[in-house]
């Protein structure tokens, strides 16, 4: 039987993990490095010099050896390791035919882009059905599960890079999807971003690429995908698919609980244990958060972002808005005064507003003035009679807003 055509570069070390049609494992480079061999036949060479042999001579030899063995040193560093991962014994598998081209799209998937934050192919076999991709030796985010809890901001970077990366693969002229986005197939790099890995499941959006499929192939994980995936052909799966999946990524990480406890699309429903309201009730950031969760991670398709170029938009605007400071005021929490930060805003009468109004040069206009209930100081909003009658960020949102009208 012929040797596997990895091991002309590649060298297995240990097992990484094991499922039902392939395994993973831990392998170091032998390009560029010296091989055991010849590195002790060099040492059996020092050991056995000639007298005769000059000093500068053995000085050399001597140099020489401790620099292959400086080499080999090297060869097991992580950044000098692979992950190999190859099929079982064909002839054994169950669907054989299919875990044959699902690999072989996942290598081509895997080779189409390039971004930092996907996983890198080093080496592959697609005829003989085996690739080796970059090693991350911290593990995935599964691991490091409360790592993020609470924290929007920090999550909300974290993830950014991700939403970029799967961007990149919903922007090809054949749009790919993932479809398997979750904590455990996220890598934690050394650098500590996040590297999206196994693309075992992607789907290409061509007529080219939907054959495979079978009727009991899993579209994804149950716990994160939408539920609206399973009334589709089998196989199938658009951008949303992805979309959904980065969007409970996000609560995932900002919750700490695990997985199976995030029920389905209810970050904000009041009856579920783990919503971001009942986890976080003063966590001035959940409610920005929210309006970006609610865009999704939802219900309906429909009501989800066309793809990951649009969420990325969105993150971006929900980034701003969090790291400026500013506040939902539609929001019911109380907010802080930003100038003695210790008072909370409250609406002033509403008489006293229109009073105000009434003595200004420019009575049309209709106001709302709070102030803090510890130093005093005092903000104004207005509104035309004409803004009022479109979509505007505070008199359309605030409850009740025609109280202060």
């Amino acid at each position: 039987m012929a040797e596997p055509t990895y091991q002309k570069r590649w060298e297995i070390i240990n097992d990484l993990g094991e499922g039902g049609q392939g395994a993973v494992k831990l392998v170091r480079d032998l390009k560029d490095f010296p091989s055991r061999e010849k590195v002790r036949k060099a040492l059996a060479g020092v050991s056995s010099l000639d007298l005769a042999v000059s000093e500068s001579k053995k000085e050399q030899i001597v140099t020489d050896v401790l620099e292959l063995i400086r080499q080999l040193s090297r060869q097991d560093a992580p950044e000098n390791c692979g992950a190999l991962k190859v099929l079982n014994d064909v002839e054994k598998l169950k669907d054989a035919g299919n875990a044959a081209t699902r690999i072989r799209r996942e290598i081509e998937a895997m080779s189409s882009v390039d971004h930092p934050n996907l996983l890198k192919i080093l080496d592959s076999d697609a005829e003989n059905l085996w690739y080796v991709s970059k090693y991350h030796p911290l593990g995935t985010l599964e691991a490091i599960r409360t790592r993020f809890k609470g924290d929007v901001p920090g999550t909300l970077r974290a993830v950014r890079p991700l939403v970029e990366a799967v961007a990149l693969l919903h922007s090809q002229n054949k749009p790919i999807v993932h479809r398997d986005i979750k904590a455990k197939n996220i890598f934690v790099a050394s650098d500590s971003s996040l590297v999206l890995g196994d693309f075992g499941i992607v789907y290409f959006m061509n007529s080219d690429h939907t054959a495979i499929s079978l009727a009991a192939e899993n579209p994804g994980s149950s716990d994160w995908m939408p539920k609206w995936a399973k009334a589709k052909e089998p196989g199938q799966a658009t951008p949303q698919f992805d979309v959904f999946c980065l969007g409970k990524l996000i609560w995932w990480m900002i919750s700490g609980s695990p997985i199976g406890k995030l029920e389905l699309w209810y970050f904000d429903h009041p009856k579920c244990e783990h919503s971001l309201d009942r986890l976080f009730p003063d966590n001035k950031h959940i409610a920005p958060l929210k309006k970006l969760l609610g865009l999704c991670v939802v219900e309906w398709e429909d009501n989800c972002v066309s793809n990951a170029q649009s969420l990325l938009k969105h993150l971006d605007v929900t980034l701003d808005f969090i790291e400026a400071g500013a506040d939902i005021l539609s929001d019911p929490k109380p907010r802080k005064c930003k100038v003695c930060g210790h008072g909370e805003f409250i609406p002033l009468n509403p008489r006293f507003c229109q009073s105000v109004a009434d003595v200004s040069n420019y009575p049309q206009v209709r106001i709302r003035i709070e102030s803090c209930d510890h130093c005093g100081y005092m903000q104004m909003f207005s509104a035309s009679d004409d803004d009022r009658s479109k979509p505007n960020f505070f008199w359309n949102n605030v409850p009740n807003a025609k109280k202060f009208l």
